[in-house]
């Protein structure tokens, strides 16, 4: 069966990307998820991949349509976070595990914008948003950077 959208397949090509990373940099206390986390919480370091945690909010936005040549194009932005937390209020040392992780995983995004040939000849991937917060108490504190992967102008290609 033809793929009929780009969108499933960047996803996955997101959390490969942070798979490789966390396997390559052995972060045994991290876990990458594809969408809202789903394990006990113990790990320290959690990647989300096409999730959002905002009450109705949504992990993937975009829109479709027909290019000048009749090809369907896909516009789209896929939220994704890294988050640290772990019953240390010390913020300092999250801060720049965060920074290190931000910067691994945008860099190996942008060293691939074509996401190895999946968005087609004219598709494009970029980080087109980001926000970060941290918080801390006498018992824990925590950091996060939430970042949205845009793909711009991706073609499908079915025949």
């Amino acid at each position: 069966m033809a793929e009929e959208t780009t969108l499933f397949q960047s996803i996955d090509y997101i959390v490969n990307i942070c798979e490789n990373y966390v396997t390559a940099n052995n972060l045994d206390d991290c876990v990458v998820y594809n969408g809202p986390p789903t394990g006990d919480g113990a790990e320290r370091i959690q990647i989300l991949v096409a999730y959002n945690d905002e009450e109705g909010g949504a992990a993937v936005n975009g829109t479709a349509g027909t290019s000048d040549f009749g090809v369907p194009v896909e516009e789209y932005d896929i939220d994704c976070s890294i988050s640290i937390s772990d019953g240390d209020p010390d913020l300092e040392g999250k801060q720049g595990e965060v920074r290190a992780l931000f910067n691994s995983l945008v860099g190996a995004i942008r060293d691939d914008k074509k996401f190895g040939g999946i968005l087609g000849p004219t598709g494009i991937a970029e980080i087109t948003g980001f926000v970060f917060s941290q918080d801390h108490d006498t018992d824990n504190s925590y950091v996060v950077a939430a970042f949205s992967v845009g793909v711009r102008g991706a073609t499908i290609w079915n025949g």
